[in-house]
């Protein structure tokens, strides 16, 4: 059983661990310590049990978003723009069930994933399975509110 989602941020992309990840649509975790994010790795972990001895509980079909914040490299974007979503057996993410790829997003990408209610002088953007509300940048570098969506179903 899956009991935790780990997401691997590209090169040159830096996350800004003080702010958290946020659930925006109930995916089904722990009342407290469900989100890790791991700076010098570039990995952000959210878990659905406490602990291993814990039967993790069935996830609803459905699509569930997570928003998390990330520093834009300051020059150019990587060469290899690949984020890496794994669905991992156990809560540190050694036991892989699988990983997948998701295409990266460039500056000035048309949004293709819905965000309601950008705020301000934020607006979305992003590819795939990821969107990004970018503000003003602060000292020549931007910053972004990254939305990572991932869709469950059940299998016959």
């Amino acid at each position: 059983p899956v009991r935790s989602l780990q997401i691997a941020i590209p090169e040159r992309y830096t996350l800004i661990t003080r702010l958290g990840v946020q659930n925006l649509d109930g995916l089904p975790t722990p009342e407290s310590g469900w989100n890790q994010l791991y700076y010098a790795e570039r990995l952000v972990r959210v878990s659905f049990v406490r602990s291993l001895s814990e039967v993790p509980r069935a996830i609803p079909a459905g699509k569930y978003r997570l928003s998390f914040q990330v520093r834009l490299p300051e020059f150019w974007m990587p060469n290899v723009n690949i984020w890496l979503l794994s669905l991992c057996g156990d809560l540190r993410c050694t036991n892989l069930i699988s990983t997948l790829a998701v295409k990266g997003f460039y500056l000035n990408d048309p949004a293709t994933l819905a965000k309601e209610g950008a705020t301000g002088a934020l607006k979305t953007q992003g590819v795939g399975g990821l969107a990004i509300r970018r503000g003003a940048s602060s000292k020549a570098v931007l910053f972004a509110c990254l939305v990572f969506a991932v869709t469950f179903v059940t299998l016959p």
